[in-house]
């Protein structure tokens, strides 16, 4: 195999391949990063697991309203602070994505736009 067909071979196929695989890991480190697989399980669990119970043998509607009240509140701001948290991890994985698929592309297009700046140079230059 020449030269030239060895390097058309690892540019326009090799080198893809290892491109999105390094993307690929980003992708994959992100889900470790945020514990999506957790914070999925756990989205309407309560924040920081503070949890409020009235007291044994004792019938108080209006403490028992304020646990209800409480338990709800908790479990509110978890469900949020959690969301937020995969919000932020999807701006991750689209940036990562974007910037992956930026860079595949720029490399695929990196020798048209080499010898395109070539050509403009010796066309200016009139040699």
């Amino acid at each position: 195999m020449s030269i030239l067909l060895a390097y058309f071979y690892w540019h326009y196929l090799e080198r893809p391949k290892d491109l999105f695989l390094v993307m690929s890991n980003y992708v994959n480190f992100w889900v470790f990063f945020f514990s999506v697989d957790r914070v999925v399980k756990s989205l309407f669990a309560p924040w920081k697991k503070i949890e409020y119970a009235t007291e044994k043998n004792t019938f108080d509607i209006v403490a028992w309203l304020d646990v209800i009240f409480s338990n709800i509140f908790s479990r509110t701001i978890g469900f949020i602070m959690r969301l937020l948290l995969l919000c932020v991890f999807v701006i991750f994985e689209v940036l990562t994505m974007t910037i992956g698929i930026l860079s595949i592309t720029f490399w695929i297009l990196m020798p048209i736009i080499f010898g395109y700046l070539l050509f403009y140079i010796f066309l200016k230059m009139n040699v």
